[in-house]
């Protein structure tokens, strides 16, 4: 009853925000689950007024919050999931209108789901992944990539390349993204339905598929906030994984990214990135690969 409570309470403050007389205020938005916040998936700072018409309506079992129409959180009521709304900055709270992301050169690869809209900032690829059935991959490549400055709508599944940690910007900026991702996320600790076959985010142990990332078969009993999974239908045959495979139109060293624009292949070795072009190999990093 007090989660019920809590958000039907934040939904009347944020509603109440469209008759406020006052030039600006500013507002903070986070998730919380069991009646705990979710720090992973940070906390939004909008600045509204009397112009913006923020509100909160419940459509299609979500609580969805938009500024001038613009659809800037989505949170599904269930699980016990609570969007809350203060009009003071939580005291516990250290990620602002921030998802901090941590690929590295040992792990170039992370997922992210968020329930708010975000910048896709420089310094990684983020990519919208579609599924190729015919090879069973997931394709990261020019089509699936959001490129750096884009504005990537709620509850949009990525898969995030790179070496170093990013920062993606939570905004209430107009979406600039429209790719659609084949896979699935969530921003609350799930269940997986019954029936599912759940595939997760990961790295091959052995066999021919070790030191490959992709998403393997999940064995396990939930599903864990801001992350992206593969709910995997095979038409014929199971397979055991669904790879990445990735190749971009991006440059070789960061300082490159403006101005390079000539396609290449990266792929994986010895859990390191390698680019590969003109007939030599580099590390992500710019420094060639002996």
């Amino acid at each position: 009853m007090r989660t019920r409570k809590k958000r039907l309470c934040s939904v009347l403050c944020m509603l109440s925000l469209a008759s406020i007389t006052t030039p600006a205020q500013t507002i903070y938005v986070h998730v919380e689950q069991e009646g705990k916040p979710l720090e992973q998936l940070g906390t939004a700072e909008f600045d509204v007024s009397t112009d913006s018409q923020p509100c909160v309506e419940f459509v299609d079992g979500k609580a969805v919050m938009t500024i001038n129409g613009n659809r800037v959180a989505s949170l599904p009521m269930s699980s016990n999931g609570t969007l809350v709304i203060e009009h003071q900055i939580p005291e516990t709270v250290t990620n602002i209108n921030k998802v901090t992301k941590n690929p590295s050169a040992e792990h170039p690869y992370v997922t992210l789901y968020s329930p708010f809209q975000f910048k896709v900032p420089w310094g990684c690829e983020a990519f919208v992944p579609k599924y190729d059935p015919n090879n069973d991959v997931l394709l990261l490549n020019a089509s699936t990539q959001a490129i750096p400055g884009a504005i990537v709508p709620p509850e949009t599944p990525l898969v995030v390349s790179g070496t170093e940690a990013v920062d993606f910007e939570i905004t209430a900026q107009h979406p600039t993204c429209t790719l659609q991702s084949e896979l699935s996320g969530s921003s609350l600790k799930i269940h997986p339905s019954d029936g599912q076959t759940i595939f997760t985010f990961g790295i091959g142990k052995n066999g021919s598929n070790k030191g490959k990332y992709g998403f393997y078969r999940y064995t396990g009993t939930t599903l864990n906030p801001g992350l992206c999974y593969l709910v995997y239908n095979p038409i014929e045959n199971f397979v055991n994984a669904i790879l990445l495979s990735h190749t971009t139109t991006t440059g070789i060293a960061p300082t490159l990214l403006n101005d390079y624009r000539t396609q290449h292949a990266k792929y994986i070795e010895n859990g390191r990135v390698i680019i590969r072009k003109d007939n030599k190999r580099y590390y992500i990093n710019g420094q060639e690969a002996k």
